[in-house]
């Protein structure tokens, strides 16, 4: 049994409800970014192991783009962007205004994904932040290009509990959509801490 099939509905609507206000904000700033309005699309949500984690995504994403960035404060763990190469690429040319062509990704397109998994994985860890009612720090966005299994084995070297909330989330853009999976890795105090915040919420209304 998951932790999150423990929560109830209400706790459940709250954490969903949290997650789309950080998407939502990221969604605003990418709008201003590239001059065109963004979306995310509302996410389907689930926690599992890190373990079960490479098993069921590693069918999905053999190539992949991802941005992981390491938070510390009232929680910590890391969080992840991650989409399929070519689905990055295709992503990076629908944000300039391109109709979603896929090509190898320049420099200047490994710096763009960058930026926007910067802003959108922020606003996210924020949401949590503002829940908890704590400070989270967040450290510089890292590109990985490599397989699922090398991204997740660096993370669990890190001493990490193997929780995971993994989000699918869509980005709609005026050209286009694209599909990437958000995975916020923490360990089990923090998961504790996060599901007691959600019980106070509950109480509280």
């Amino acid at each position: 049994m998951t932790p999150f099939s423990t929560l109830t509905e209400y706790q459940h609507d709250v954490l969903t409800e949290t997650i789309n206000i950080g998407f939502g904000r990221a969604a605003a700033s990418l709008s201003v970014l590239v001059n065109q309005k963004v979306v995310l699309d509302v996410p389907h949500i689930s926690v599992l192991s890190i373990n079960d984690l490479s098993s069921a995504m590693n069918s999905m994403y053999s190539d992949l783009a991802a941005v992981e960035q390491q938070f510390s404060g009232g929680i910590q763990g890391d969080v992840v962007l991650i989409m399929d190469l070519d689905i990055a690429s295709v992503f990076i040319d629908l944000l300039s205004g391109g109709p979603g062509i896929s090509r190898p990704l320049t420099f200047s397109d490994r710096e763009a994904l960058l930026e926007v998994g910067n802003i959108l994985l922020n606003a996210y860890i924020g949401s949590f932040g503002n829940l908890m009612k704590t400070q989270v720090n967040v450290s510089v966005p890292m590109l990985h290009m490599h397989s699922l299994d090398k991204l997740f084995a660096g993370i669990r070297d890190e001493g990490n509990s193997p929780f995971v909330l993994l989000v699918k989330t869509k980005f709609l853009l005026n050209n286009g959509s694209v599909v990437g999976h958000v995975a916020l890795i923490i360990e089990s105090y923090s998961l504790d801490s996060l599901f007691l915040s959600l019980q106070v919420v509950s109480l509280s209304e």
